[in-house]
């Protein structure tokens, strides 16, 4: 069975859509019509509560809605470029981003994703969770560095047994 990434307004493009459908291993799903347009908070309180890991490229929703990430949900995952990029992020690029990782990581699928929020660029991936109200970095990972992978794995599988007796 695969898992499925609720994608946001932002990469909810038809063919961002079919290209992941094609890569398999996870199920992309649009965004509602009834929540398109609407504010990233109340997004967030539809969404989260469906189990699926949230797709975005809005670098503030996890800064600006710490406090629906605070408990247990089913992760954040946010695509961005790395700074020095020369072009505006598209879903043409973020697309290029996640083929990138599904190639690198092979059974990135799998891994755990909740409780963690992950900010994905081409030179490096950004791990947090929510602690005491804020943002705190769980791990820095340079996708440069042999074994990248197993760092990344290691650091979402202790982020998804947060919060469990």
């Amino acid at each position: 069975m695969n898992r499925c990434a609720q994608l946001d307004q932002n990469l909810s493009s038809r063919k961002l859509i079919d290209a992941c459908n094609q890569s398999g291993g996870v199920t992309p799903l649009p965004i509602p019509d009834p929540l398109k347009g609407k504010e990233d908070r109340l997004v967030l309180q539809e969404l989260l509560p469906l189990g699926n890991i949230i797709v975005t490229n809005d670098l503030g929703i996890a800064e600006e809605n710490c406090e629906l990430l605070a408990t247990l949900h089913p992760g954040l995952l946010i695509i961005d470029q790395d700074d020095n990029a020369p072009a505006t992020m598209t879903w043409k690029i973020a697309l290029r981003i996640l083929r990138d990782i599904k190639e690198q990581f092979t059974h990135w699928h799998n891994t755990p994703w909740n409780n963690s929020i992950i900010t994905l660029r081409p030179s490096h991936i950004e791990v947090q969770i929510v602690d005491a109200g804020e943002l705190k970095r769980t791990a820095f990972i340079d996708r440069a560095t042999e074994g990248w992978q197993e760092s990344l794995e290691a650091t979402l599988q202790l982020n998804s047994e947060m919060g469990q007796a």
